[in-house]
């Protein structure tokens, strides 16, 4: 059977391995339709694109804004992440708000857990994208190539001048800003930063972190790519959500998308979602549930690659690209005969 090969290099006499394996099995057996459909995608050469959110980075310590009993989003976020709020009092906006819900240190020394690790991996195998609305950087810690990753929301530790017609205002982003240089007393470290809010290294004036605040849009920084986004939302064939509430708007706009244009849609959560149609459910933790998958896709691709040679000469990465180019062809040949064109 399927799940005897997915799992047979997993029987190892230790009690809390086999405990292990028996919540994998648990998840694995709930969601294996879903497995298998989606890996056969994914290695089919259409181009995915993996939507994450703040579900994907629980386990690696950084807190949710919803859904939660350590969420933030009930308490004030959305009253002091706002660009009002900092330029009434950036003093307060920073040592309020921002180093108590953001900018803390055990954000910035947060690993990746094996959900960003798998993504990697299938970033790398496939054709694959990744829009996140995290600012934990966790997925570049985890090594996705920046050219195939978009931070919507933007990055923890990065900021942003909103000064008119400064340099830093929409074309570029302040890299060198430490903010332990800006301490009144203690220090990151310590837990009880608390500082005089960091000038622009242009225009001296204060700086905001590099996130998209409530009353921002997305073109309001080019940092957040937003034009290439809708770019890579339009071209996407099939839409993975991870972790995400569909409570912003780029969720709005994924699934917009997709239901206009009839793109497959697959959505990795603890709990089934309501609120969107004809999304097919992975239920469980994304640390989990995504290795998973990457266990799935391995075998469906060892199933059509001989002797089980899926490692060498980069193989299963030679065979999605394959798969791609006669997707390719295909999506030509349709678009040619419904335009009544015929190719010589």
């Amino acid at each position: 059977m399927t799940e005897d090969i997915v799992f047979e290099n997993m029987r190892i006499d230790d009690d809390e391995v086999i405990q292990e394996e028996d919540l994998e099995m648990k998840y694995y057996l709930k969601n294996k339709k879903e497995f298998e459909s989606l890996a056969k995608e994914m290695l089919s050469g259409k181009k995915v694109l993996f939507i994450t959110g703040a579900g994907l980075s629980i386990s690696s310590g950084i807190s949710p804004y919803r859904n939660s009993k350590n969420a933030i989003w009930g308490s004030f976020i959305t009253t002091w992440g706002t660009r009002k709020k900092f330029i009434e009092d950036p003093q307060s906006f920073y040592n309020v708000f921002w180093l108590r819900t953001h900018e803390k240190q055990e954000y910035l020394d947060a690993l990746p857990n094996p959900g960003h690790l798998s993504i990697t991996n299938f970033v790398e195998l496939c054709n694959a994208n990744v829009i996140t609305q995290n600012v934990d950087e966790l997925h570049l810690k985890a090594k996705v190539p920046e050219s195939k990753l978009i931070e919507i929301h933007g990055r923890i530790s990065m900021y942003k001048c909103i000064t008119k017609n400064c340099t830093y205002e929409y074309d570029e982003t302040i890299t060198s800003i430490d903010i332990n240089d800006y301490a009144i007393k203690g220090s990151m470290k310590g837990g009880d930063l608390e500082i005089n809010p960091p000038p622009c290294p242009s225009c001296s004036n204060p700086i905001l972190p590099q996130s998209l605040l409530f009353d921002e849009d997305y073109n309001s920084h080019s940092f957040y790519r937003y034009h290439e986004a809708m770019d890579w939302i339009e071209e996407a064939d099939i839409v993975v959500f991870i972790g995400t509430s569909f409570s912003v708007g780029i969720t709005e706009e994924v699934v917009y998308q997709a239901q206009t244009n009839n793109k497959k849609m697959y959505n990795f959560n603890v709990f089934k979602e309501t609120k969107v149609k004809n999304m097919r459910p992975i239920i469980g933790p994304s640390e989990i549930t995504l290795p998973l998958l990457e266990r799935q896709f391995l075998y469906e691709a060892q199933k059509k690659i001989p002797k089980r040679q899926i490692w060498y000469d980069n193989t299963i990465k030679r065979m999605v690209f394959e798969a791609q180019e006669e997707f390719k062809e295909k999506q030509a040949l349709k678009a040619n005969s419904s335009t009544g064109r015929v190719r010589v």
